[in-house]
């Protein structure tokens, strides 16, 4: 569902500001939210707390998975042959 928000999102802002500004940001937001959901950890020690802040780490790195893939299935598009002989 984040992915697809994502895609939705990353579709405007690459239109907007370029693919490359719109790539970098992409793994930005992809590196940092992997990054904290690895490191996860409950407030107080808490299970829960710590579920809660995973949830929402991997949901917001698959809006920037989102975008990954919107804009690479674009460049590769361009890069790619027309036909195949």
């Amino acid at each position: 569902m984040f992915t697809v928000v994502g895609m939705l999102a990353w579709g405007y802002l690459v239109d907007r500001f370029g693919r490359k500004a719109g790539m970098f940001s992409a793994s930005a937001i992809i590196i940092i939210f992997t990054a904290l959901s690895a490191g996860a950890y409950g407030a107080g020690g808490s299970v829960k707390g710590m579920l809660q802040a995973l949830i929402a780490y991997r949901c917001l790195s698959g809006v920037g998975i989102g975008g990954e893939f919107l804009i690479s299935t674009r460049n590769h598009s361009f890069i790619s042959p027309s036909s195949r002989s």
